[in-house]
């Protein structure tokens, strides 16, 4: 399920990475900011942050430990990084020197307008449910 997660992000299709939801109240997403508790919030904040594949860039994940919470009840965990690099285009300040992430640039080789990139990552633990749908993510604490 991770890995059609990847797919639907890496191709900009937030509809299909959040396939990957449980679609009922029972849903959280917990960040060190807070908590949304149902899949249209997590839906309606990842389009909002991420409004297109360029914003969205290429998502990794690297699970470090996936265990069952509960055999019986298909309840597991999977522990693990996440890391997203967006492409970051230098620009141009007032005066005519390049400028990223609003700092002189001090590189003399690096080309105007060339693409670099920007590094996003954490950590995450999931919880997953078994559906008839197949296991999906009802308690995701990602910081």
């Amino acid at each position: 399920m991770l890995d059609e997660q990847l797919k639907g992000w890496n191709n900009g299709n937030i509809e299909q990475f959040m396939e990957g939801y449980v679609k009922d109240s029972s849903v959280r997403f917990i960040t060190d900011k807070r908590v949304k508790t149902s899949w249209q919030e997590i839906t309606d904040s990842y389009k909002k942050n991420y409004p297109n594949k360029d914003a969205m860039g290429k998502l990794s994940f690297h699970r470090d430990e996936v265990r069952w919470v509960n055999e019986i009840a298909h309840i597991a965990q999977v522990i693990g990084r996440w890391e997203v690099i967006q492409k970051h285009k230098a620009e141009k300040s007032p005066s005519g020197s390049m400028i990223q992430n609003g700092k002189p640039m001090v590189n003399k080789f690096v080309e105007p307008n060339a693409p670099s990139f920007d590094t996003l990552s954490g950590r995450f633990s999931l919880i997953f449910v078994g559906t008839p749908n197949g296991p999906k993510i009802q308690i995701d604490h990602t910081w």
